[in-house]
């Protein structure tokens, strides 16, 4: 490998001490190494003390100079440049390699030490105790097979009938468009009057269906109420009442069941 001589040295005679200018001693020169002076002679470094002073001996032989040259030659027969590259790992990294203890003859860390316990995705899980949640989306599509949630935890959607929310254990909730009536037809030997409001479920539901009826007044000299007139796992008829005709109100609903058993 090539000689180190960068930049220019000083040396007074009968000082063991060299002062660099533009030198980095500390990067390119290592104890032991030969120090050929400005003039001429050998001498052997013995301290590195930064990048622009080092120590050779013995002392420095002939006249003072300064701004002169020099080199620098590693004579060890250790390969420089790998050297170089392993200090400098262990400067950067070594009190951490040290605090890594009995982790470091690990093949597979274990749990108990700190890591998964697993060489894969799916035994870092296992040794975490991570179930199938760890790997679904928390909004998506939801699925299921057998059972079992393979999809998504939460599925929200819309289309034309109204709004639904299906979760990844089986449940179901959905809400329809608001209708609006007005109530004028006689029930009960006309001591009611009633509406009905039609709706189809965004999604149908497969089974433990409860449907809660609303009605929201918006005009009229009565106050209406609803109840369910019909239900089926695909839709509900809510029957809104009032004690005298001409009342104007909504009427939606909000029902809760499963999508699979």
């Amino acid at each position: 490998m090539a000689w180190y001589k960068a930049g220019t040295v000083a040396l007074t005679i009968g000082q063991s001490t060299v002062i660099g200018t533009g030198t980095d001693f500390a990067a390119n020169a290592r104890v032991g190494d030969a120090f050929r002076g400005p003039d001429g002679r050998w001498y052997e470094v013995t301290n590195i003390a930064s990048a622009t002073v080092l120590s050779i001996f013995p002392a420095y032989q002939s006249g003072s100079t300064t701004g002169a040259t020099y080199s620098i030659t590693p004579v060890n027969g250790y390969p420089k440049d790998l050297t170089d590259q392993v200090k400098q790992v262990i400067q950067q990294w070594g009190s951490t390699l040290a605090g890594l203890a009995a982790v470091s003859t690990e093949d597979v860390v274990p749990v108990a030490k700190g890591g998964t316990g697993g060489t894969s995705q799916s035994e870092g899980r296992q040794g975490l105790g991570l179930k199938s949640a760890a790997v679904a989306d928390v909004v998506g599509i939801v699925s299921q097979s057998g059972g079992v949630s393979t999809g998504a935890i939460i599925e929200r959607g819309s289309n034309g009938n109204g709004e639904y929310i299906k979760f990844a254990d089986g449940t179901l909730i959905c809400y329809g468009n608001t209708v609006s009536l007005t109530i004028n037809t006689p029930v009960g030997g006309g001591f009611q009057s009633s509406g009905l409001g039609d709706f189809t479920f965004p999604v149908p539901f497969v089974g433990w269906l409860r449907v809660t009826p609303q009605c929201i007044y918006v005009s009229g000299s009565s106050q209406p109420w609803a109840s369910i007139n019909r239900l089926t796992l695909t839709g509900c008829q809510v029957l809104a009442s009032a004690f005298i005709n001409g009342v104007n109100c909504t009427v939606a609903y909000l029902a809760v069941g499963r999508w699979y058993l």
